[in-house]
């Protein structure tokens, strides 16, 4: 449980910029997060440090998945698939999973203010201290 409570699980780093993430002995460029015009409610609840799979800390496995969704004219994450793989499944099936429970969106809007479905793209970091 100690050790559960260090973990640290950086969320969304490329939402705003994109960022540089440390994976191993490599370095690896994250790409930056879009929404298609789509506005995020509540990206700090979409995964919590609690959300680290307790699996994934005993077998020491980190990395970061980035996946790509669709996103509703209602705001809800749809379909989700992941595009780049942490190496680890255990770590690879949390983001859409949890996007799709917990993310909500404003929805992107075409010229009338309309709401539309667009696509989106997330990088997920997870790593261990």
């Amino acid at each position: 449980m100690q050790k559960m409570m260090r973990v640290v699980l950086l969320v969304l780093s490329g939402v705003s910029s994109t960022g540089l993430i440390a994976q191993t002995r490599a370095t690896y460029e994250m790409p930056k997060s879009d929404f298609g015009g789509a506005v995020p409610k509540n990206p700090g609840k979409w995964l919590t440090f609690e959300d680290y799979p307790t699996a994934a800390i005993r077998n020491n496995e980190q990395g970061f998945v980035v996946v790509n969704f669709d996103i509703t004219a209602n705001g809800k994450v749809s379909r989700c698939e992941v595009t780049r793989s942490s190496g680890h499944t255990t770590l690879d099936d949390v983001p859409c999973r949890l996007l799709q429970r917990r993310a909500r969106f404003d929805p992107a809007t075409d010229a009338s203010g309309v709401a539309v479905a667009t696509r989106g793209t997330a990088s997920f970091p997870f790593r261990i201290p």
